[in-house]
């Protein structure tokens, strides 16, 4: 019966090591599962960090975007004012060389019947010298 009892005890110790053995390596495990959570949770943290800095350099370049357009926008317009202040520098100038053109025409008659009316009266003149050239 010693020898039985020897038998089961060591059964009973082969078992007990064995559990003892599993519960140290399920404790291992155990340890690795909480290592990993923890990194894993560090890992979501630094993540969300990144996350966060992406959201807010998108918010950024939105804003750049925005005072981009409104800047293309003014841009757009200005160029479009100034297209129009050339269309209508031009035609006030094309105006001013018609004028121009009409004055110059003008002042050429106006001197044609300048220097016909002033031939017409030093004629005259002559014409009156000679006679007090007689009368004398």
């Amino acid at each position: 019966t010693e020898a039985r009892l020897n038998f089961f005890k060591g059964r009973v110790m082969g078992k007990l090591n064995a559990a003892m053995v599993r519960r140290d390596e399920t404790k291992h495990r155990h340890c690795l599962l909480l290592k990993a959570i923890h990194t894993n949770q560090q890992k979501e943290r630094a993540i969300l960090e990144d996350i966060s800095k992406v959201r807010s350099e998108i918010a950024g370049y939105e804003s750049d975007l925005s005072s981009a357009q409104k800047m293309e926008s003014q841009t757009k317009l200005r160029v479009e004012t100034i297209e129009h202040e050339i269309v209508m520098e031009r035609k006030r100038h094309e105006e001013t060389l018609a004028n121009l053109k009409i004055k110059s025409q003008e002042v050429e008659r106006s001197k044609a019947t300048t220097i016909e009316s002033i031939q017409e009266k030093k004629a005259l003149v002559e014409g009156k010298k000679a006679q007090l050239s007689k009368v004398w």
